[in-house]
């Protein structure tokens, strides 16, 4: 059964809120974050650390804010 909670962050002196959905997927966990239309899956590195794995052309297109994705990894990660 997956887990929902909102996830606050305060990024360039804004408050905003992040609905994020924990899923176990066999003998680990893979966390979906979405940032207003696009749904990021954060899954676990050689290092044991959670990393953002995203479409390159959500990136390219500029959808999406690749600091604000490192400012939402770096909070889980302290979380975890």
């Amino acid at each position: 059964m997956d887990e929902l909670f909102v996830l606050p962050i305060t990024y360039k002196g804004e408050e905003r809120e992040f609905e994020v959905r924990i899923s176990k997927q066999g003998y680990t966990y893979k966390i979906f974050v979405l940032i207003d239309t696009v749904e990021v899956t954060l899954e676990k590195d050689e290092e044991r650390n959670y990393r953002a794995v995203m479409d390159k052309t959500d990136i390219g297109a500029n959808k999406i804010d690749i600091e604000l994705v490192k400012v939402i990894v770096d909070t889980i990660n302290s979380l975890l």
